[in-house]
């Protein structure tokens, strides 16, 4: 018989685990995590897949985001203190579903949040809804359009406010309706020159956060009947279908 008991915690005590993957509900929950037994104080960031296994690549995508998530976006609370391994796994989960959801930015880090280091406009995701239609979530085509706006300042002449949309989407022309995920840059130029920062992202960058956005957290709509033609992954464009969801993303978000 082992001569090992029950672990005794003090309050410098505390469990982590890094990137641990719980299969729950059809879908596959990546979690990172540091726990306070005596003290119930829990902070983590996680990550949830589309509800497929997710292959090599999938697996490595959401192992950096939930890392990224939890360093940058994590979820702090008190808990239940002294919870055992298993309670503590399920009350992750129903956190993730039911409570903060994967990830937090508060109030007070929204009005301090360095938008030089990043400009990616990380604000609007706490407003977005993640609900997922199943049915446009498992349409494989995903289209990717790029639009910008151009606001002259009050004072100078060459001084513009612009904003960088790369825009990830895709829908069905039945019934117009569409997810999307977008990335967007606020920015200002002075004298037609562009700040220093635009340099360090590049395109392929900007729609890989778009897609991240797609899978994870989509904004959903519905196309008006005189666009849905565009749905078409043969269509020749798909500038009206660009602005809608342009025009979407302003009005609501």
């Amino acid at each position: 018989m082992s001569s090992i008991s029950i672990p005794v915690f003090s309050q410098n005590s505390f469990l982590k685990e890094n990137c641990i993957w719980i299969y729950n509900k059809g879908h596959y929950v990546c979690v990172t995590y540091k726990y306070h037994p005596t003290l119930g104080k829990i902070k983590y960031g996680a990550s949830i897949t589309d509800g497929t296994e997710p292959d090599a690549y999938s697996t490595q995508f959401t192992e950096n985001l939930t890392v990224t998530r939890y360093k940058q976006y994590p979820v702090q609370k008190i808990i239940e203190p002294n919870l055992e391994y298993y309670s503590l796994i399920e009350r992750l989960i129903f956190e993730i579903s039911y409570g903060f959801g994967c990830y937090f930015i508060s109030d007070n880090e929204l009005e301090t949040y360095d938008y030089n280091e990043d400009p990616v406009s990380i604000r609007n995701l706490q407003k977005f809804t993640c609900l997922s239609s199943r049915k446009i979530s498992r349409l494989k085509t995903v289209h990717h359009v790029f639009s910008y706006t151009s606001d002259k300042k009050p004072i100078g002449k060459l001084n513009y406010y612009n904003k960088d949309y790369y825009i990830s989407f895709r829908g069905t022309k039945t019934t117009g309706e569409i997810e999307y995920g977008m990335c967007m840059i606020d920015y200002d130029t002075h004298n037609n020159e562009a700040p220093d920062f635009i340099k360090h992202y590049s395109e392929e960058s900007m729609y890989d956060n778009s897609d991240e956005r797609l899978f994870y957290c989509p904004i959903s709509m519905t196309i008006p009947h005189e666009f849905r033609h565009q749905l078409d992954r043969h269509s020749e464009h798909h500038e009206d279908i660009m602005y809608c969801i342009i025009d979407h993303f302003n009005n609501y978000y």
